[in-house]
């Protein structure tokens, strides 16, 4: 007689969200104890992500010495192995909504660094100096894109103002 298990996901193991469903896309096959026989995959499951993670403060310090920009952010209730990815948005004479948004990395630490650029495309063609940042933080999603909302959300931690380098 087949012995049932019980396997419970930690919600730190599931995938990044589905950046279009706004859900965590599941699917599972079984395999026996002995390994000798595996079902097939089964159906793909979209689980509802109704996480907000609040943020209680976070600052941006622009290092002209050293041409750092790091952005340090503190959490309430967030788990140990959350993770988040970072975007920023390198702004030149033209308006913002020229410039388009770059993913840089996914971490799992509150804080990042980066250094700015020299020159960034401008949006009319060549390239052009930075003049501003703006940095946002938001949930791991698949596929790697910015989500468009301005303020705190299920997927967004939080986006810092367009700073002045």
């Amino acid at each position: 007689m087949a012995v049932v298990k019980k396997v419970i996901i930690g919600r730190d193991e599931l995938p990044a969200v589905d950046l279009d469903t706004r859900s965590y896309n599941v699917r599972y096959r079984l395999i026996s104890e002995d390994r000798n026989r595996i079902s097939f995959w089964s159906k793909i499951y979209n689980l509802v992500s109704p996480i907000i993670i609040p943020t209680t403060e976070f600052s941006i310090v622009i290092t002209s010495a050293n041409d750092l920009v790091t952005v340090t952010w503190n959490l309430d209730q967030v788990p140990e192995t959350a993770y988040f990815d970072v975007w920023v948005r390198w702004v030149g004479a033209s308006a913002e909504a020229s410039y388009p948004w770059q993913y840089l990395a996914t971490i799992t630490d509150n804080q990042y660094s980066m250094v700015f650029p020299t020159s960034i495309p401008a949006p009319g063609g060549g390239t052009e100096l930075p003049q501003k940042v703006r940095v946002a933080i938001q949930r791991p999603t698949y596929p790697k894109e910015k989500e468009n909302y301005p303020t705190v959300s299920e997927i967004t931690v939080f986006q810092t103002a367009l700073e002045t380098l």
